[in-house]
């Protein structure tokens, strides 16, 4: 994320009064928090970004701060380094559930605003590791096939999200 502008600086940049909010037993974490919640108030989108950066360093898991990072990289346009912070959020997740969501959202940027179709179809076979009966994803992997002239592919990946669709086909080739 470093590389896409987004800095890691010290907490230490909150001055004046501003400082004074950010007293009391926190974490390093949660005082990295509060800064950035500060910072967005303030208007300071970057700051903030940064102070998100550093406690996703310091907690990989922490929802709050992902979730703000990530709305600030929507409102930027920065789909590279969005691409970046979902990669990380996948590395650092281990519900399947979610994953998939990353997954999934990670693929869409990949093929929709990134160019990487390669990668977007990697994304979703990984999403049927983690769960085969998605039909969404074999059919999107059934239309990139076809679209690559892969007809025996595109073939099997629609048989495949028929069987799983059972009694709603029209489902399997929406």
């Amino acid at each position: 994320l470093e590389a896409a502008g987004v800095r890691l600086e010290s907490i230490e940049r909150i001055a004046g009064g501003r400082a004074a909010q950010l007293q009391g037993g926190d974490t390093a974490a949660e005082l990295s928090t509060r800064a950035g919640r500060l910072y967005e108030e303030e208007g300071l989108p970057d700051e903030a970004a940064n102070a998100y950066l550093e406690v996703l360093r310091r907690v990989p898991e922490h929802e709050d701060a992902y979730r703000r990072l990530r709305r600030i990289l929507l409102r930027r346009e920065q789909p590279a380094a969005l691409e970046r912070l979902l990669s990380f959020k996948i590395a650092h997740t281990s519900d399947h559930n979610a994953k998939i969501l990353l997954y999934t959202e990670r693929a869409a940027l990949r093929l929709g605003q990134l160019g990487k179709r390669n990668e977007a179809i990697h994304d979703h076979r990984r999403i049927l590791e983690l769960d085969p009966e998605r039909v969404s994803s074999l059919r999107l992997l059934a239309r990139l096939a076809m679209a690559e002239e892969r007809f025996e592919l595109a073939v099997n990946y629609l048989d495949r999200a028929l069987r799983r669709a059972g009694n709603q086909p029209e489902e399997a080739v929406a």
